[in-house]
């Protein structure tokens, strides 16, 4: 299965999964997603929520290189769960599953067949990270009060 595909399904399944309104962001020349929801205060204040980081690999993909991309995820946003999303055909899955509970590593495992289904095979750790970004003088969303 091409990653490309196994990238659809996951879209399809993230938002059939979350029925509240959240943003889900595909970045960067791999295909992972960001699960985010937004809240404007009416004091200017924005919350920010992230969810989850999701990145998808096909068949033939080179899975030890995604496993570093994950960990960088977990780490970069605040420790939110972070899953591989893998085919269920994928050759090596016994062997990523080993590995990843071996080392106790954070990241889980979603499978995709097929027909589109996707299957949580391990979940992931971490947890929903929220930050409160603040608006400056130019109208920008920052970290820190003005």
């Amino acid at each position: 299965m091409k990653e490309s595909v196994v990238e659809n399904y996951v879209k399809e399944w993230l938002e059939k999964r979350w029925r509240k309104p959240v943003h889900i962001m595909h970045d960067g020349t791999d295909v992972d997603f960001l699960v985010q929801q937004f809240h404007l205060e009416p004091n200017f204040y924005l919350w920010m929520t992230y969810f989850e980081m999701i990145e998808c690999k096909g068949t033939k993909s080179n899975v030890h290189r995604a496993i570093g991309q994950c960990l960088d995820y977990y780490w970069s946003y605040g420790r939110i769960p972070t899953f591989l999303a893998v085919p269920n055909d994928y050759k090596k899955l016994e062997t990523l599953e080993r590995v990843l509970k071996f080392f106790d590593l954070p990241i889980g495992i979603l499978l995709v067949d097929r027909d589109g289904k996707v299957l949580v095979k391990l979940e992931a750790k971490g947890k929903k990270r929220y930050f409160k970004l603040f608006r400056n003088e130019k109208g920008y969303f920052v970290n820190k009060p003005p």
